[in-house]
């Protein structure tokens, strides 16, 4: 099939029976998209994770939550966009845990959503793999297991590592990005519609943890 479609398309640009004028304008208007087609895939996945930020910083349901863009706006990766409670400030640490959004690698790509801690390095609000600490406060670890257990019943994927309390990838070409599907999708839809299903990802992780 991928052969067949080589040679449709280098028939249209190389058919000898097309005066040259024609083949030449034709090749480079496909030189044009080859050399382009990266820079805008990536501009359209960045529209998308701004009118999503739009979203959660106008919703009702994050209604009196900080927003606070560590650099996934800019394309960064392992730089979170964080949701967080000011009133979940505590003196001693900061911030302990909120909800995040971040990709795992440069432009977009990679996107998974979970509850991460302030600062692993630190030890904000501790260090290492919650699940593996056996010094972890017994009162700590029911309510971290009781927030795994609620995530698990949403939905399958969740996992843990040192950083995150819990975190999955999102669903089908909604992760990666990297499947025309995705494209086709705001084409067809729009950035806001699109936008809207990582939004309401979003919001079943925070409807199923916020009162822990």
């Amino acid at each position: 099939m991928e052969l067949q479609k080589k040679e449709i398309i280098k028939n249209y640009l190389l058919d000898e029976k097309i005066p040259v004028e024609e083949r030449k304008e034709r090749f480079e208007i496909a030189w044009d998209v080859w050399e382009n087609a990266e820079e805008i895939k990536k501009e359209m996945r960045r529209e998308i994770l701004i009118a999503l930020v739009d979203k959660i910083k106008n919703s009702q349901e994050f209604s009196g939550y900080e927003v606070k863009d560590g650099g996934l706006l800019d394309g960064q990766k392992w730089k979170a966009l964080r949701i967080y409670k000011s009133n979940w400030f505590l003196s001693e640490i900061g911030i302990p845990l909120c909800y995040a959004i971040e990709a795992g690698k440069y432009n977009y790509f990679d996107l998974y959503l979970g509850i991460v801690k302030w600062n692993d390095e630190k030890g904000i609000p501790f260090k290492g793999n919650w699940w593996c600490i056996r010094e972890l406060p017994s009162k700590w670890k029911k309510i971290l297991s009781k927030i795994f257990e609620n995530l698990e019943k949403l939905s399958e994927g969740w996992e843990i590592s040192d950083w995150w309390i819990a975190w999955k990838h999102f669903d089908s070409y909604y992760a990666g990005m990297w499947q025309k599907e995705f494209y086709f999708q705001i084409i067809k839809e729009d950035y806001e519609a699109v936008a809207k299903h990582y939004f309401e990802e979003l919001l079943k992780l925070k409807e199923a943890t916020e009162d822990l």
